[in-house]
Formats: C-alpha cells, sequence, structure tokens
C-alpha cells in the first residue's frame, strides 16, 4: 500500500482513497481491501478529522472517499464496489442472480439498517449508557441514534449475523 500526501493524491490518475490517520475505520479498510482483492493499484491519503484541506479536495467529512481519475468522488460503499467492479470484471459474479445476491449481502453488511450501522448505533448506546467509559458517544447525533432503537438495532445485527450459510467464495 502506497501512503502520499494530499496534493500528490490529487495530481495522480488511477484509484486514490482518502482514509482515517486517527483510526481504523472498517470502511475505509473494507475499500481498500477491495481493490486489493482486485488487483487493482490505488494510493491512499491519511486524513485528519476536520483537515480543511481534505475537505477542500473530497467535500466530505468522512472517509473513505475514492477517486478515479477525473470522475466524481465516491463515498458510498455501493459506489466504491461498482467502480472495483468497472476496473477488474472478477470483483462481482456475472451472472444476475449471483450479482445481486452479493450486493444484498454487501447491504445487509454496510448500508443503512445494516450490520455496521447498527453495530455503531450499539456502540454510541453502550457509550452513553457506561458515561462514556466504552464506544464512541460523538458520533450519536451524526448517526441517528436514539435509545428506542437499540432492542431493534441489537435484533436485526442477530439476524443478519445469523442469516443463511453463504457460498465462499461466490462463485463468479
Amino acid at each position: 500500500m502506497n501512503v502520499v500526501d494530499q496534493q500528490a493524491a490529487a495530481a495522480a490518475r488511477g484509484v486514490r482513497i482518502v482514509s482515517s490517520a486517527v483510526v481504523p475505520s472498517p470502511w475505509s479498510e473494507a475499500a481498500k481491501a477491495v481493490f486489493a482483492i482486485a488487483g487493482v493499484p490505488f494510493v491512499v491519503v491519511r486524513a485528519l478529522p476536520r483537515d480543511p484541506a481534505i475537505f477542500a479536495w473530497t467535500r466530505s467529512h468522512n472517509v473513505p472517499v475514492v477517486f478515479y481519475d477525473d470522475e466524481p468522488a465516491r463515498t458510498v460503499w455501493s459506489q466504491i464496489v461498482a467502480l472495483a467492479a468497472r476496473l477488474a470484471d472478477h470483483v462481482v459474479p456475472s451472472s444476475l442472480a449471483k450479482r445481486t445476491e452479493t450486493f444484498g449481502w454487501l447491504n445487509e453488511l454496510a448500508g443503512e439498517g445494516g450490520l455496521g450501522w447498527n453495530g455503531r448505533l450499539l456502540m454510541i448506546h453502550a457509550s452513553l449508557a457506561s458515561d462514556g467509559a466504552r464506544g464512541f458517544p460523538l458520533l450519536a447525533g451524526k448517526y441517528g441514534y436514539a435509545a428506542d432503537r437499540i432492542a431493534a438495532a441489537r435484533d436485526r445485527s442477530i439476524e443478519i449475523v445469523a442469516g443463511p450459510r453463504l457460498e465462499w467464495p461466490i462463485p463468479l
């Protein structure tokens, strides 16, 4: 993995991934893994929260942000996976049925209301319930935390994890 500064990445061509310089971001790590598995070269820019130069370039306070050549920035998991699939045809299955199943499961893991989303709500709740000893209370407003949503978030997380057995690797 080649780490470069923001100026070098902005001037570069190809895939550039902006990820957190402070804490490991599951979403950034997943984006890097998708391109690594695809065999698509990329560079990484490690961003500090609220860095004005990074915000001016990405127009986002979140990571990851993925750039490809002069195309618009991608900040959503489905856009990032679709780019990797376009650049390397073996990233997602070619058949409609398997591709639909793959994107459905990716949504259950990474989409709004999915495992990652609900896990984040559970971590926020753990922080608020422990007076900040655990979790991430500062994210509460950003991700729609409400105490009455926690039971559903826990149930949904369990449902996803206990879901049907998947064939792996997914045949392409």
